[in-house]
């Protein structure tokens, strides 16, 4: 590639990537990377060029941004890149049509986009969608629907069902007792012999069919991978299968395994691969091993590189739509400074940082008091508090609000204040201050902040509101807040978030 063509692929890139305040691009370039190096030494063993990679990421941390900048980034390199969204297409009774859907539309704009007449294009894609026609629906005839009505007639059946509900709790049946007519148990026989062939019988076919289709993807992915400037492999990028009906993303998986291995076609699933498991196991039973189950499925699992986490506070504070205008903070500070510099003084996990940040969403879709903007530094605290479970007092004696910063003095003096003593000194307000007149610029803020304050409350509370404390009010809408959870928060509250 030359100089210039270098230029404007980075240029592409630096756009796509451009709010990624995760550093997800070099997880980006690490999957591509791999999936191309993969393919080749799959090449050089004579095995398959397939695979599927599981995206294993939790709750909150960026999956669905991810692979949709992903698909942008592989199609500027020159892939044909499918992005499908599982959870949006779930209602469907069959997965492997959405998937097919989605795969059509991309080699379609691929190969229209590459000059081919419209009529020659579809011409060449017919095969493909009458063999996934047929794969749909033999799928549900082979998997040995009940034919017993059709089989063995209405007045049988009649029997059938007059048996089961006369039989009452704890009937039992003794070797020698009759069930049935002779009549109608000979015909129940052939149903079931006949029922037998009749599933085997399209079991068969369906396998053909299935072979018929993988033959037709094959043929019409290589054709558009043979197209000037179209690189292999295709990548399929699937997302919030972790979120589908259980049935829908095992079914999911067993096609996307079976059908869709086809050469130089890559499989990217995006997965709470814990979650995942624990539905697997609601349809299979308690005692199944959910993660072994995927493992069958899946041929290589990737996990997201660790943020920083100035960056991570700052994709969750967007991604809930808490901008800066919303919050008070002392001069120079900004919600993210505050936030940023408690969660890294203390090392506080990923998790704990997302669902604390959650519950400060909460608080804020509460919030009674208008335009009154909300003390970040009392607010940050006390849901730490919570979402740990701990007392003010416990989580008074870790390294949270350890961090100091520079406050401007009278006269410009700089002087360094933690944010513990901040939080003290609001904690402490004994009475609504006038504005102004501060030693420090802190002072300032804090006499401005609490007069506000006490305007508000006593707007809303009369008298009782002028006596009413930051942390009065806002521990009330916390409590509010503790009982309208996200379903990762709530897994987190009732003890199922760390495991």
């Amino acid at each position: 590639m030359s100089n210039s063509g270098v230029s404007k692929l980075e240029e592409g890139l630096e756009e796509i990537w451009l709010d990624d305040k995760l550093g997800r691009r070099n997880d980006a370039e690490n999957i591509r990377r791999f999936s191309i190096g993969h393919l080749a030494l799959q090449d050089r063993a004579n095995r398959p060029r397939t695979y599927v990679l599981n995206l294993d990421s939790e709750w909150g941390s960026g999956k669905t941004f991810f692979l949709n900048r992903f698909k942008e980034d592989l199609r500027i390199r020159g892939h044909i890149a499918v992005y499908v969204n599982a959870w949006e297409n779930d209602y469907s009774q069959d997965p492997f049509l959405t998937v097919v859907d989605a795969v059509q539309s991309e080699v379609q704009h691929a190969l229209i986009t590459a000059g081919r007449p419209m009529s020659q294009v579809k011409d060449h894609l017919k095969p493909l969608a009458f063999s996934a026609a047929k794969v749909a629906g033999r799928a549900a005839y082979a998997g040995g629907k009940h034919y017993l009505a059709k089989m063995i007639g209405q007045e049988a059946l009649s029997e059938f069902k007059t048996f089961f509900s006369e039989a009452g709790p704890g009937d039992e049946l003794t070797s020698g007792e009759e069930v049935f007519s002779d009549s109608t148990q000979k015909a129940i026989d052939a149903a079931i012999d006949a029922a037998g062939s009749e599933i085997l019988d399209n079991f068969r076919k369906y396998r053909r069919s299935q072979g018929r289709f993988k033959k037709a993807l094959s043929e019409i992915s290589q054709e558009a991978i043979r197209i000037s400037g179209v690189e292999a492999p295709i990548f399929v990028l699937v997302d919030e299968l972790d979120r589908c009906r259980p049935s829908y993303a095992i079914e999911l998986l067993e096609r996307v395994k079976h059908i869709f291995s086809v050469e130089d076609i890559v499989f990217i699933l995006g997965t709470d691969t814990e979650q995942l498991s624990h539905a697997v196991r609601g349809v299979y039973g308690e005692g199944f091993d959910g993660r072994r189950y995927l493992r069958r499925f899946i041929d290589r699992t990737y996990k997201f590189q660790d943020s920083e986490l100035d960056g991570l506070v700052e994709f969750c504070l967007d991604r809930l739509g808490l901008s800066e205008e919303i919050f008070s903070t002392p001069p120079r500070l900004s919600a993210k400074n505050v936030l940023s510099s408690a969660f890294k003084s203390d090392a506080t996990p990923a998790r704990d940082i997302l669902q604390t940040i959650d519950i400060i969403s909460t608080f804020v879709a509460l919030w009674p008091h208008g335009d009154l903007r909300i003390d970040i530094i009392t607010l940050a605290y006390l849901a730490s508090a919570q979402h740990r479970g701990v007392k003010l007092h416990e989580l008074g004696q870790t390294q949270f609000y350890s961090p100091a910063f520079a406050v401007a003095g009278v006269g410009n003096a700089a002087k360094k204040v933690s944010l513990k003593e901040m939080l003290n000194k609001i904690q402490n307000v004994s009475k609504r201050p006038d504005q102004g007149g501060g030693v420090t610029k802190f002072d300032d803020w804090l006499a401005e902040k609490t007069w506000l304050e006490g305007r508000a409350f006593a707007e809303m509370y009369g008298d009782e509101g002028v006596k009413r404390s930051v942390q009065e009010e806002y521990s009330a809408l916390l409590s509010q807040a503790f009982r309208i959870k996200s379903p990762e928060t709530k897994r987190a509250f009732d003890g199922g978030g760390d495991k």
